[in-house]
């Protein structure tokens, strides 16, 4: 028996040796919350930032691509710009989007034309992964004509100025016309092609821009630059 109450006292010492610990503070705890929050904000901010520069790098070398193209289109015809165009210019298109510039210029980028209008294409190079993570989930090809992510210069400047509607216009309107050839852009460095447009989400009443505080501009000679929102891009 004596034997029995010396091992249990021993084991007893035994386990209950050295300091107690003590839990955190509430304090303690609240730094350490800080400190997660902080740094999954930093790293919020790192990865949008990247994603930003991903999609800024994509969408220069879609529109210098899509500037190869229009080139290579006026070529093929003595020199004329496609058209005559209407303004918006959506991702997609099928056999019955003649009058558009995704319809001239998709066969130059490697698209084949399917015969079929109820099948239409989208073209990425007209869809920035911006404006891709803006849509989320929306199909573009569902409805192709109720997005338009750029617009073909329709600018009327005065006379001795500028170049108007390069791209003409279709139909019987006043303002209707055909498009230029591309000798007659000058200088071809200061008149813009395509300017980005900003988005209005299908369920949304409201409007934004998807590179943020700027949006996308393809110039005549086929460098691209991103201006403000309220950007005026007319000649002084």
């Amino acid at each position: 028996m004596d034997n029995l109450v010396g091992n249990t006292a021993a084991n007893h010492e035994r386990f209950h040796l050295g300091p107690r610990t003590r839990g955190f503070t509430l304090v303690e705890l609240l730094v350490v919350i800080t400190i997660i929050a902080v740094l999954a904000f930093l790293s919020i901010v790192v990865s949008r930032k990247v994603y930003q520069g991903v999609d800024r790098a994509r969408t220069a070398a879609d529109l210098k691509s899509l500037s190869v193209a229009l080139n290579i289109c006026a070529s093929d015809q003595e020199g004329m710009l496609p058209g005559p165009l209407y303004t918006g210019v959506t991702p997609v298109f099928s056999a019955n989007d003649k009058n558009t510039f995704v319809y001239s210029v998709a066969p130059y980028v490697g698209y084949t034309l399917n015969k079929n209008p109820n099948q239409p294409l989208l073209v990425k190079e007209l869809y920035p992964l911006a404006w891709k993570r803006a849509l989320g989930t929306y199909d573009m090809t569902s409805n192709p004509q109720s997005i338009t992510v750029y617009s073909v210069n329709e600018s009327d400047w005065p006379a001795g100025t500028m170049p108007s509607r390069p791209f003409g216009y279709p139909g019987s309107f006043s303002y209707s016309r055909n498009p230029l050839r591309l000798a007659q852009i000058d200088p071809v460095s200061r008149v813009w092609m395509l300017r980005e447009n900003m988005l209005k989400k299908p369920t949304l009443t409201t409007v934004t821009y998807p590179h943020g505080n700027s949006r996308a501009f393809l110039f005549f000679d086929g460098h691209m630059e991103y201006k403000p929102v309220d950007f005026v891009a007319f000649p002084k």
